[in-house]
């Protein structure tokens, strides 16, 4: 596994096994900080189409 933290690349040697423990320990992180924003009002979900035209407006196309 290459970690490159600001333009240096670091080498880690680790097992797939504990490498994807800790990859899914993360994404639980993730998933639990995105749901709570969501149940705050902070995300709105929005279609694709939906996406594309606020991407639109904010870009002036």
């Amino acid at each position: 596994m290459v970690i490159t933290f600001r333009g240096k690349k670091k080498f880690v040697v680790m097992d797939i096994k504990r490498y994807e423990e800790l990859r899914m320990k993360e994404l639980e992180l993730a998933y639990k900080e995105v749901m709570e924003d969501y149940k705050n009002g902070d995300y709105k979900v929005l279609s694709a189409k939906e996406h594309i035209e606020s991407l639109k407006e904010e870009l002036d196309v």
